[in-house]
């Protein structure tokens, strides 16, 4: 006998008697019954571990069962001829542990065409490899064929059947746990496939999925003695199995605005606040697609000025405009075609740039700004992108591909603003944010060329972890109609700094709260207009076609513009070594 196995073997047994003389297993019983139920798992198309079913006097059974639960995670779309990544989630649901868990999944490699689907690559569990492994379908007639299961055995000690269609894939996955509770946390298996490049659109291939226990509800291998392995669904036929679905497509487009915020879409209007969208259009890698056709329909609020095609290398792609909006007419249509077949490669293939800015009067001669309140204008400009695809597999006809710009990322809402302001930091003491490290925050406001301002009042917040840098005072920079001032620091009257935090206020503060609970936030005010007027300067902001002899009622670019009248504020905060209030998760450190 194999010395290894037989110390494998007593180790087991140790293991197994510890383990129920601790409490955690049903006493050994010689028979167990199961019966299938719903369960919620069953409903979202996960494979659940039916519960026991009751015994007869003749059948003792034991009183729980470890519960199966396996998920599938997986992207909607992928393109042809791609790997992708999903994510296979165990549970155990039940409650008692199960021992050797596993899952199975079996992958559609034959696909449409024969030999056109998806195809297993790999499998690991927190970066590390899971044991796997591999068998294909043999054709035992009739175009389906089993293969032995590679741990699973029947009560007579035989590998069980497992069932497919001819050429398919059966991939078994061995987790790195000896056992799995229901208490434990779900794992997740991160799987790497493979789309055929001759898959076809309009498919939607199925992969399916179960999960089990190689020794059932103990340590022990004693499939001969009444606790067979568990397996769910156990029907050796895969087809029976839950599966989930991936769509392959050849085609995706996106939508960007490109504006002074990186962190939400916003303008002022105006011409002097020139914009644009920038549409993408990625193509599967060594697809190709002809008479590429790209139309975008600007909303009526958006004043056309030009257009740029170029491919990922910045160079022009020869197209040819059917229809173009109006220079002067807000709204319109771009409707454009490239002449030449384009041939995908990694990352987007197709860039149409479209240039605009924002008018006085929309396609109606309606304001496109209340001129009373000022109050923001939201604006959503969509694309459609289509294209004749030849496949690569000579089997498959050619056939039109389309992406509509329905909802993100298709669509692009732009909010229009007589005000708008953008926030943006920087670590100017290293790399990396560390405690002691000084970050500068930079505000950056733009007045829209059609209103004029008073009063101008910016406040920010900035959260625990985090003091204004006393050492540093605040500097006020203005680019505007009728005078340009350069940064020069704040007047001590015209900024506050508001502390709310617990403990001693330091130097930074301007106010105080001292009154609990505190949030370990401060807030910084900066009174923009009166700082212009303590210079001596008009507080107002004017917009740049706004004529400040007369006010321009109303605003008119053609007769009179001063460019664009912009705004920045600058101030440092400095990172702490504690948060004073606000730290959820009890550890009080940065």
């Amino acid at each position: 006998m194999n010395s290894k196995r037989t110390f494998s073997r007593v180790l087991n047994v140790a293991m197994f008697f510890s383990i129920l003389m601790s409490g955690f297993l049903p006493a050994f019983q010689t028979g167990t019954a199961r019966a299938a139920s719903s369960s919620s798992d069953s409903e979202r198309g996960a494979a659940s571990t039916p519960q026991d079913a009751p015994a007869s006097q003749s059948e003792p059974r034991a009183l729980f069962a470890p519960g199966v639960s396996v998920s599938l995670d997986m992207p909607s779309t992928v393109f042809l001829g791609d790997d992708f990544n999903f994510t296979a989630t165990f549970d155990n649901n039940g409650s008692d542990p199960g021992y050797g868990p596993f899952i199975d999944l079996v992958f559609p490699v034959t696909g449409a065409d024969g030999d056109d689907g998806i195809d297993f690559i790999s499998a690991s569990y927190l970066g590390a490899d899971v044991e796997t492994v591999e068998q294909t379908f043999p054709d035992d007639g009739g175009g389906t064929g089993c293969v032995d299961h590679p741990w699973v055995k029947d009560s007579n000690g035989d590998y069980v059947e497992v069932c497919g269609k001819a050429g398919d894939k059966l991939v078994s996955l061995k987790l790195p746990f000896g056992s799995f509770v229901p208490d434990q946390p779900p794992a997740d298996v991160t799987i790497q496939a493979h789309l055929s490049n001759k898959a076809d659109l309009g498919t939607t291939p199925l992969i399916r999925y179960r999960g089990g226990y190689i020794y059932g509800e103990d340590p022990l291998d004693n499939w001969c003695c009444g606790d067979t392995p568990i397996a769910q669904p156990s029907d050796p036929d895969t087809t029976t199995w839950p599966s989930d679905t991936v769509e392959p497509i050849v085609m995706t487009m996106s939508k960007s605005y490109n504006g002074p915020s990186n962190t939400s879409a916003e303008t002022a209007t105006g011409p002097n606040y020139p914009r644009t969208y920038t549409i993408a259009v990625d193509i599967a890698t060594g697809q190709q697609v002809a008479a590429l056709h790209i139309v975008d329909n600007l909303p009526n609020d958006v004043q056309f000025t030009g257009y740029t095609v170029k491919d990922a290398s910045g160079n022009t792609l020869s197209a040819t405009a059917n229809t173009t909006p109006s220079t002067s007419t807000p709204g319109g249509t771009l409707d454009v075609t490239l002449d030449n077949t384009v041939t995908g490669a990694d990352g987007d293939d197709v860039f149409v740039t479209i240039e605009y800015y924002v008018p006085l009067n929309d396609a109606t001669s309606s304001r496109v700004i209340a001129p009373d309140t000022g109050a923001e204008v939201n604006s959503t400009n969509s694309a459609t992108v289509t294209g004749d695809w030849t496949p690569l597999d000579t089997r498959d006809t050619p056939a039109p591909v389309s992406v509509t710009a329905i909802g993100t990322p298709g669509d692009v809402t732009v909010s229009h603003r007589s005000l708008a302001i953008q926030k943006s930091v920087n670590n100017i003491t290293d790399s990396q944010n560390s405690p002691g490290d000084v970050l500068e925050y930079t505000l950056t406001f733009q007045v829209s060329d059609f209103f004029a301002f008073d009063q101008i009042v910016v406040t920010d917040i900035i959260s625990d972890g985090q003091h204004v840098d006393s050492t540093f005072t605040p500097t006020l920079q203005i680019n505007g109609n009728a005078f340009s001032l350069a940064a020069t620091s704040f007047s001590s009257g015209n900024y506050d700094v508001a502390c709310d935090y617990t403990g001693t206020a330091g130097t930074e503060c301007s106010t105080d709260n001292t009154s609990a609970p505190n949030t370990g936030k401060t807030t910084l005010t900066f009174k923009v207009s009166d700082e212009l007027a303590t210079r001596g300067l008009d507080s107002r902001l004017v917009g740049g076609c706004v004529d400040p002899s007369n006010g321009s009622n109303p605003p008119s670019c053609n007769a009179y513009n001063d460019g664009a009248t912009e705004g920045t504020i600058v101030f440092h905060t400095i990172i702490q070594e504690e948060f004073t209030d606000d730290h959820p998760s009890g550890d009080a450190s940065v």
